[in-house]
Order: structure tokens, then sequence, then C-alpha cells
């Protein structure tokens, strides 16, 4: 029984550091997903071969079916896993990279009945947007409120702008309205409040 119980923490004081070196070092987190499987795979063989009951047919039957939840919960987390066992590889790249072909950006800054004060803030705040060709950047301002000052402010400030005839959808029609109508490869989403 002693014996038993130091195997117990042993193994449990392991997985701990195998845990702690996982978030350094990647080579431990599929250290961690490959006991995983095989403490599941173990655990699944025994719910098969021991553990299913043999006594009326609800008892069989409710048995059958926690089995296969089991095994459905293993599949899942096993493709789950499975996309965390490559490393992401994924390059960073600089925006300075793609000169002279830098990306057209749109900036949307959708409105409905924000005052006029604060949306012609965040139009001139939009404007002072660094990038490295603002020839490609457009500024749109998407009113939902149907409002003549809005469009004064806009044409005052030179930027776009994009009116909507109905409020359909709220803020997430407005915008998905005024993506039917721009062309930019990248879109910035502005609050106006």
């Amino acid at each position: 029984m002693e014996n038993h119980l130091f195997f117990i923490i042993t193994s449990i004081f392991i997985l701990f550091i195998i845990y702690f070196l996982s978030k350094k070092y990647f080579i431990f987190k599929n250290i961690l997903i490959s006991l995983y499987i095989i403490t599941m795979t173990i655990y699944i063989v025994w719910r098969i071969l021991y553990t299913l009951p043999h006594g009326s047919a609800i008892s069989v039957l409710l048995g059958l079916s926690l089995l296969i939840a089991e095994i459905g919960s293993f599949v899942l987390s096993i493709t789950f896993y499975f996309l965390f066992w490559k490393k992401n590889t994924k390059e960073d790249k600089e925006l300075v990279e793609l000169h002279p072909n830098y990306p057209t950006v749109d900036i949307f800054i959708a409105t409905y009945n924000e005052s006029s004060s604060i949306l012609k803030r965040t139009i001139i705040a939009s404007k002072k947007v660094r990038y490295p060709d603002l020839r490609k950047v457009e500024i749109y301002v998407l009113d939902d409120g149907d409002r003549e000052e809005i469009a004064l402010i806009a044409k005052e400030l030179n930027v776009k702008y994009i009116r909507r005839d109905n409020n359909e959808n709220a803020k997430a029609g407005n915008l998905n309205n005024a993506l039917k109508e721009t062309k930019g490869d990248l879109g910035l989403f502005v609050k106006s409040d």
C-alpha cells in the first residue's frame, strides 16, 4: 500500500513538472497530449471490458449511452489536441515589407444617434491614422440615423458618407451595408461613442 501511494504522489509530481515545463518548452506540451491520449485509451478499453452493466435492458442501454458519450468526448478532444500538436510557425511580417503594394484600408465609423461633436472628433482622430501610404486609406461615415448634419460634417472633413434607409439589424446591418458598397482590402471599425 505504501509503494502504491508513493507511485501516485510521484506521478502527480512529475505531471506537475511536465505541465510547468510545457509552458516554456513545446516538446513537453506534446508529452502531455500523448499522456492524455494513452491514459484515455486505457480508460476507454477498461470501460468497455469491465464496467458495462449486464442486468436489465434499461441499465445496459443507459450504460452503452454513457460509454458512447465518453468515446465521443474522447474523439472530440483528440481532434482539439491535434490542432495544438504542431507549433505555430506563422511568420510575422512588418508592414514595410509590403512596400509599395500596401493593402487598401477602409475605416468605418458607424453612427446612429451619437452627438455630432463626438462624431466629429472621431473622424478627425481617424484622419490622423499612421499608415505608410495614406492614399490607400478611405474613411467612411455610416449614418444609420439619416441626419443631414452628419452628411455636412462628412463633407466638411472630406470623408465618404454612406446613408442607410432603414435600421434593420442595427449596427451590424449598417456595417454590412457599407461592406457591399466599399472594396478595401482591410476594414477597420471605429466606435464613435
